[in-house]
């Protein structure tokens, strides 16, 4: 499993008794580290099963200065591991970004955002870029279709932007999955259409030589 995202859970002493803290989030005040504990692992069980597959976590408390890693399930295991993997190396930085984007891109009235997101990927700001995406994605869906050039185009650039951070593989390939799968139907409908316009130039063609 990848080694982020890893969270961080932690038990610290207040004025008068202890606090539980998440990515430095307030979860819980109280006296007794137990419950405070139960408290972290139910959070961490939540956060999985939203994930729908594993995560990370390391935790520490005032008691104990080394921290602890686990591995917390959907279904509630919480699992010691030893240590902690070493996060991938960062993407290296394009030696020479594009100017222009890759595609024709969107009608006039979102040429924009259109620019606003390929701007981002140029200033490696790849997570603005993908919402910058995402948010043209959505309305030009809502303007089109889901199967419009417009809309795969917008779609390829989210997808072709959320393969660069390399964050989150799974939720990457699903991406990429719908991306192929939306080229493919586009493309059939284009065929399809093809066809029906040659079977019908043949009719054409057939009923003037007829009349001739």
């Amino acid at each position: 499993m990848p080694a982020t995202p890893l969270y961080s859970l932690v038990i610290s002493p207040t004025g008068d008794g202890l606090v539980l803290t998440l990515d430095g989030q307030v979860l819980a005040y109280g006296a007794d580290p137990g419950e405070l504990r139960a408290a972290g692992r139910d959070k961490l069980i939540i956060l999985a099963a939203l994930a729908g597959r594993p995560i990370r976590a390391r935790a520490t408390e005032p008691d104990s200065p080394a921290p602890w890693w686990m591995i917390v399930t959907p279904d509630g295991g919480v699992h010691d591991v030893p240590s902690h993997p070493a996060p991938p190396l960062p993407p290296p930085r394009p030696a020479a970004p594009p100017s222009v984007p890759p595609h024709a891109g969107p009608p006039e009235v979102h040429r924009e955002t259109w620019a606003f997101l390929w701007a981002a990927h140029a200033a490696g700001d790849l997570p603005t870029g993908v919402r910058h995406a995402h948010r043209l994605e959505v309305e030009l869906e809502t303007a089109h279709g889901p199967r419009h050039p417009y809309t795969i185009t917008a779609l390829t650039a989210r997808a072709w932007l959320t393969l660069c951070q390399r964050t989150d593989p799974a939720a990457t390939a699903d991406l990429l999955i719908t991306t192929a799968l939306r080229r493919w139907l586009r493309s059939r409908e284009v065929a399809a259409l093809d066809q029906q316009f040659g079977q019908q130039s043949a009719i054409l063609s057939a009923a003037d030589a007829h009349e001739k």
